[in-house]
């Protein structure tokens, strides 16, 4: 903090030696900072520097100060973690320097809590059924809550989970507490629509209808009609059965995984195809019931022009197809007469012959003396009725007065 400097001066007379002492003296820092910076622990789990904090402090060479650094920042569903210099060595308080300004990393991670599930006492329904194992989840990070496993339980549907007075039907659950643990009640409820399966057996080939009904009733299939089949006795037909939603062995144990399923087996009817006669001779009269049909060629006749075939009051176009319906079935032919085509030549000209307007002429002429004469009849027959009436009303006064 010293320095010594000696400088000789000269006078006219004589060399006179002289000493200068000069001395610093160092003025203590007030403006010393020191800057926080926090980092938040994100959703995906790594830290995001969200905000920074400066101290400014009055630190001199002869006083320094003691900092701590933890829990510096309280923000909801967030705990402090640890802080680091720049250089990553860890800090629990510092020591201020007044040499320089310091940066100090203070990191926050997320509160946690224990999530647990319970049956609700459907276990009894169901004892090899088991619950998901209780497990930490962290605050504001959304996450799936388990179904229960092997809860195959006789009439009743798993819907979700109770929270406290409510119901939560989607597992997409988030903390947004801070709470140590939740409970997670299963919750179950009676099956209004289980679902049943009907086979049904035509010829060797099977067709599944997907069926519903009330649990514990009992459905049957035994009059089951389909249309263009009649039902026919089977050793493998199960007609009736307890709507459960799953199947029931022996015991009365339930059968996981199974679905009551009833099979009906049919024959295909057969239904009468009337043909004109003489024609599509080649053509079943007896056919199945969806079999595919293929109309005759188009019929000629003198004088007449052909439309297509009526199939039961349908117009189809000659060797077309249709599908046999569950019915009996009436081909006929549609006719129409063809027009008479008649034309007027004129050798090189477009316009009307002369003879033709000439007649056109006289045509017109007589027609209209023909009603000329009808016109006048007609008005001569009207005045003679009128006096006619005249007449008959003198006479039944004259009656009248007698």
């Amino acid at each position: 903090p010293y320095g010594e400097t000696n400088e000789y001066y000269l006078t006219n007379e004589n060399l006179i030696a002289m000493t200068l002492t000069i001395a610093v003296t160092l003025v203590p820092r007030d403006d010393v900072k020191v800057t926080f910076k926090h980092y938040y622990e994100s959703v995906e789990g790594n830290y995001l520097d969200e905000e920074s904090l400066k101290i400014e402090l009055n630190a001199t060479a002869d006083t320094t100060k003691h900092i701590a650094v933890e829990d510096l920042r309280n923000k909801k569903g967030f705990t402090y973690k640890n802080s680091t210099l720049s250089n990553g060595e860890e800090v629990i308080s510092y020591l201020v320097s007044p040499l320089g300004d310091t940066v100090i990393h203070c990191y926050y991670e997320r509160k946690t809590t224990l999530i647990n599930y319970v049956d609700n006492d459907y276990s009894a329904l169901n004892p090899e059924g088991y619950l998901p194992e209780s497990k930490i989840v962290k605050y504001g990070v959304p996450f799936i809550l388990e179904q229960p496993l092997n809860y195959f339980i006789l009439g009743y549907d798993f819907v979700g989970y109770k929270v406290g007075e409510s119901t939560l039907y989607d597992l997409h659950y988030m903390v947004e507490e801070e709470v140590e643990s939740i409970t997670f009640s299963v919750e179950y409820r009676p099956r209004e629509n289980a679902v049943y399966y009907v086979y049904r057996w035509i010829e060797g080939e099977v067709d599944v209808l997907t069926c519903y009904g009330k649990v514990g009733s009992v459905v049957s299939v035994e009059n089951m009609e389909y249309i263009g089949h009649e039902r026919v006795t089977n050793d493998l037909e199960i007609l009736s059965g307890t709507i459960t939603g799953y199947l029931l062995d022996d015991e009365g144990n339930v059968v996981k995984g199974s679905i009551l399923a009833l099979h009906v087996y049919y024959k295909t009817l057969s239904y009468h195809l009337t043909l004109p006669e003489g024609v599509g001779s080649e053509i079943l009269q007896n056919v199945k019931y969806g079999q595919s049909v293929t109309l005759p060629p188009a019929l000629v006749s003198e004088g007449l022009e052909f439309l297509g075939w009526d199939v039961n009051g349908e117009l189809f176009a000659p060797e077309s197809t249709f599908l046999m319906p569950a019915i009996d079935v009436v081909i006929k032919p549609i006719w129409k007469e063809k027009a008479m085509e008649e034309s007027v030549s004129n050798d090189e000209s477009k316009g009307l012959n002369p003879g033709v307007i000439i007649g056109i002429i006289v045509g017109a002429v007589a027609f209209l003396v023909i009603v000329g004469v009808v016109s006048s009849i007609v008005s001569k027959h009207q005045k003679s009725r009128a006096q006619l009436i005249e007449k008959l009303k003198v006479v039944n006064r004259n009656m009248f007065k007698k």
